[in-house]
């Protein structure tokens, strides 16, 4: 019995399909959405959830008729958009999630369909406007309407293990080196999450990027807050790996997801080593980032194809004997290679030249494109033995690191072998000096010893000291701040996991500042979190992790947003001042976040 068989059981299991009388014909629903229901890449969240349509009468698989301002489209009902064509509209529904969505695969639905327009500030802040002569909120009118032999065939997340006894723990893992023209031996994995257990296959990927010592991970799913709040993950493998978490979403060409490229790109070409590329199930996002990647490379259509479909057979056991084989892969991979190159068609085009132009276009640089080529062109296969689960292997010709340093983060260098942080209670060194790498050996971390003023006034609040220097949590010092002229504001941007920091703004508590909790500095590792300063992204900022929260260091910040940091040896007293003039307001308040 095929895959597919055992996923549609999956699917009656998973959404409790209720066998409906034949002259039951589905309810008619209806439902609003405002500019505020709108995800960053256009997607209408409506207030309806996957269960109640299943009650309506509809099943997955239909053809439903949406009607909304003056359009009425016929839209396939589906747990998933896998299998349909990127442009392809559909309402999309699955147990897991609240609402019901409106959307185009790697599209915009509220921009396709005339009823938002999106204004993006700054490449990663954004929030949507009604079109011309559109009042919201939209209503919209679901309704029943006669399937067609040709309508999308409904796919939903792969089936659990039950349903695939023979299948190898790799391949249901979707976990496969990429073998393509150009690329070196052992170097790019692509695989399912090694962490998130919703797909079930979280421990088998962690154990397979183990055994062929994966050193640099490019995460497309989650945020850095999600992904450090999985169960387990602090005792995984992939917790010692040097991860970027980029929290994409499945539109390829809208600009917020190829903001976050780049920066999967620029985290590749700064770190040589063996890497691998996960999203949760590993076929969409992950696909098409391979795809880019394999044509850089000088990878043939046909290799791409038979690469992409890969994940197909062990998901929905498509084989290449298939009608849909070719069908599906057209539709998908290449028509999105296709929309991303500018290009009619493949099979005549210069794929290495296109996937040049096309991360040029995204914003990366000619020396950056020269160091990702030459990091995924070496081999790491001959000779070598994986390492353990839990240890990071060295990079090629490198001392093996002590057990427990961490990877450096783009563009830095690791301290010589040796070098001895600071000792406890160590003196700041006076604004201006280079602070200590904190990558190399593990950071020295504890509650601060030291007392903290700011503008003369005793405050208290959670501060650690991690070699040599006091680190805060960027809320609190906003909350210390807010009255004085070296205030500003921070917001989070959901979407693009970037904080946003506006000087001179009001800062807008949220609940929890300044509050001290247990002492968590056994749990301090580098974060990778995106800050924005009046909209300008700050790579050269200091952060650290512990317990879930990230802890900026007060010399970067203060330098950064304007405010003066100082050292009172006699008292033991970090001093924070903030100067007798207002800062200038940013501008910010202009800005509504999506």
């Amino acid at each position: 019995m095929k895959k597919s068989v055992s996923l549609f059981l999956a699917l009656l299991l998973l959404f409790g399909l209720a066998l409906h009388g034949m002259a039951d014909a589905p309810a008619v629903l209806t439902a609003s959405a405002g500019v505020g229901d709108i995800r960053a890449n256009g997607d209408i969240l409506l207030p309806l959830t996957g269960a109640e349509l299943l009650a309506a009468g509809y099943n997955f698989g239909d053809l439903v008729t949406v009607r909304f301002l003056d359009r009425s489209l016929e839209l396939p009902f589906c747990g998933d958009d896998a299998e349909l064509s990127p442009g392809s509209p559909a309402l999309l529904a699955r147990e897991r999630d609240p609402q019901v969505l409106l959307s185009v695969k790697s599209g915009d639905f509220a921009t396709t369909y005339g009823i938002a327009v999106r204004t993006t500030y700054a490449e990663t802040v954004y929030f949507w406007t009604y079109q011309q002569n559109v009042t919201g909120p939209v209503s919209f009118t679901i309704s029943p309407n006669a399937p067609e032999e040709e309508s999308p065939e409904p796919s939903e997340d792969p089936a659990p293990p039950e349903d695939f006894p023979s299948q190898a723990e790799r391949e249901y893992a979707n976990f496969r080196a990429v073998n393509t023209r150009g690329m070196g031996r052992g170097t790019l994995y692509r695989t399912a999450s090694p962490v998130d257990p919703q797909n079930l296959r979280n421990t088998i990927a962690d154990a397979a990027i183990a055994a062929v010592g994966v050193t640099v991970v490019m995460n497309l799913a989650d945020d850095l807050e999600t992904l450090l709040a999985y169960p387990g993950f602090a005792d995984s493998y992939y917790a010692t790996t040097n991860y970027i978490a980029l929290n994409m979403g499945l539109d390829f060409f809208a600009p917020d997801f190829q903001a976050k490229l780049l920066l999967g790109l620029r985290h590749f070409a700064a770190n040589p080593g063996v890497y691998a590329v996960h999203c949760t199930w590993g076929k969409d996002r992950v696909g098409f980032v391979i795809a880019v990647l394999e044509c850089l490379m000088g990878a043939s259509l046909d290799e791409i194809i038979a690469d992409y479909m890969l994940s197909q057979y062990n998901y929905y056991g498509v084989v290449v004997d298939e009608p849909s084989y070719l069908s599906i892969a057209n539709e998908n991979i290449v028509k999105s290679l296709q929309l991303a190159f500018g290009v009619s068609e493949l099979q005549s085009a210069d794929l290495a030249a296109e996937a040049e132009e096309y991360v040029r276009a995204i914003g990366l640089s000619e020396a950056e494109l020269a160091a990702l080529k030459a990091n995924l062109s070496a081999d790491h296969v001959p000779g070598e033995t994986p390492p353990e689960q839990g240890e990071t292997p060295p990079e090629q010709g490198e001392t093996p690191p002590e057990q427990g340093e961490s990877p450096p983060e783009q563009g830095e260098t690791p301290p010589e072998q040796g070098e001895t942080p600071p000792e406890q209670g160590e003196t700041p060194p006076e604004q201006g000096e280079t602070p200590p790498d904190p990558d190399g050996p593990a950071p020295h971390v504890e509650l601060s010893p030291q007392s903290l003023s700011v503008d003369g006034v005793a405050r208290t609040v959670e501060m650690y000291n991690i070699d040599g220097y006091n680190y805060f949590k960027l809320r609190d010092l906003a909350m210390l701040l807010t009255d004085t002229p070296a205030r500003f504001s921070v917001d989070w941007d959901a979407e693009t996991n970037a904080v946003l920091v506006f000087t001179g703004a009001a800062y807008t508590p949220v609940g929890g500042e300044l509050e001290q909790g247990e002492d968590r500095s056994a749990t301090a590792v580098r974060s990778p979190q995106t800050i924005w300063i009046d909209g300008q992204a700050r790579s050269d900022l200091l952060v650290y992790n512990l317990g879930g929260n990230n802890f900026f260091q007060l010399r970067n910040l203060g330098e950064a947003l304007g405010f003066e940091v100082d050292y009172d040896a006699e008292t033991n007293t970090a001093l924070i001042l903030t100067g007798p003039e207002p800062v200038p307001v940013s501008g910010s308040n202009l800005v509504a976040f999506g």
